[in-house]
């Protein structure tokens, strides 16, 4: 009988734990060996036993701290004639899980199923109900270990068959390997670039960006960065928050130091923006990413937002522009009228020269 409800959990665990695994990182798997205290009515039937479960846990993504829990579990609890009653239950229902201290969680569960019943040959099938709860200490994002306890009831047809306390120690790991990082990155928004001011967005906010932590606990560290494809050299650095409690938000500024290449645009294009936040959660190195489009205007683009922006397109150092005032410059200082301030000659001169020169301002019709 026992050999028998052994090959029934082996069966069952080696099938559920390939299932399992293709469910990605929202799965875990708990072992919890332990021992059964019979109580009420198996007091004089019973005596002190054990069991085993394999139990499977899935977070509901659209409510914090609730999910389900299925649980298979093998019992064998020993009878004062030397026999021993066998039960094989299958359960599934409810589980709130809520955090103590940053590594340090508790739940509370409860499950309704079905239960099988093997002593002296015989067999029975009935209800099975379970109400317990527990506490769980994260050694990693992906391995914790845990204790606890449940009421368990075992019914044969409207008979108890069997109802104890179990107490249980129990190891849960995720599946799927490393655990997906648990931070939300959302309203984002990045301005469209003029490339004639991509040194201005190095300390200018070019967007910004809320994040929130998702995580069962705090998280630690929290590093955000902003990389457009081709036209940055690297990430840069936007914010630094040191720390975000379990469900906090924080809204950050996005800035972008980019290379000359922006420089080389002749025509409004787009490109790929990526933005990167590592955080560190239970001394493990976490990351999400999130890659919009941006806009980026050409390289002769301007917004008459502020009039002073158009110093962007003054190059007092070009060799040709240099070359041009220097020669204009001597010919007024040698000739002209000396009452007149030398400076206001100087700018008259320049003045003059352009326009002799044929250089004329033109309108572009898509800036007003």
């Amino acid at each position: 009988m026992f050999r028998k409800s052994c090959l029934i959990f082996l069966v069952f665990t080696l099938f559920c734990l390939p299932l399992c695994s293709q469910s990605g990182d929202t799965l875990s798997l708990a072992l919890t060996p332990g021992a059964s205290l019979p109580l009420g009515e198996s007091v004089d039937l019973f005596e002190l036993g054990g069991s085993i479960g394999l139990s499977g846990d899935y977070p509901l993504p659209f409510l914090s701290g609730l999910g389900g829990r299925g649980r298979l579990a093998l019992g064998l609890s020993p009878t004062p004639a030397d026999t021993n009653l066998t039960t094989v239950s299958l359960a599934a229902g409810p589980v709130l899980t809520f955090p103590l201290l940053p590594k340090l969680r508790a739940d509370i569960e409860v499950l309704g199923g079905a239960s099988v019943g093997l002593y002296e040959g015989e067999s029975s099938l009935g209800p099975f109900f379970s109400l317990g709860g527990g506490i769980a200490y994260q050694l990693s994002p992906t391995l914790s270990l845990g204790l606890g306890t449940a009421y368990q009831h075992h019914f044969a047809s409207s008979l108890t068959l069997y109802q104890g306390l179990s107490l249980h120690l129990g190891t849960s790991f995720q599946l799927g390997g490393r655990q997906a990082a648990k931070l939300e990155i959302r309203e984002i928004t990045i301005d469209p670039i003029f490339p004639v001011f991509y040194k201005y967005y190095d300390d200018h906010a070019v967007g910004r960006a809320r994040i929130k932590n998702l995580e069962s606990g705090p998280i630690e560290e929290v590093t955000v960065s902003l990389l457009v494809d081709q036209y940055m050299d690297r990430p840069k650095i936007c914010a630094v928050v040191p720390r975000l409690k379990r469900g906090e938000e924080a809204e950050v500024e996005l800035f972008a130091l980019f290379n000359a290449q922006v420089l080389t645009i002749t025509e409004g294009t787009k490109a790929a923006a990526e933005l990167q936040v590592s955080y560190r959660y239970l001394d493990t190195a976490m990351q999400q990413k999130s890659v919009q489009t941006v806009r980026l205007f050409d390289r002769n683009a301007i917004t008459w937002e502020d009039d002073r922006r158009a110093a962007a397109f003054v190059t007092a150092k070009d060799p040709e522009i240099l070359q041009l005032s220097k020669k204009v410059a001597g010919i007024i200082r040698s000739e002209g009228n000396w009452a007149i301030n030398p400076t206001f000659r100087i700018a008259l001169g320049m003045f003059q020269s352009l326009r002799l020169a044929g250089v004329n301002y033109v309108i572009d019709p898509q800036t007003p």
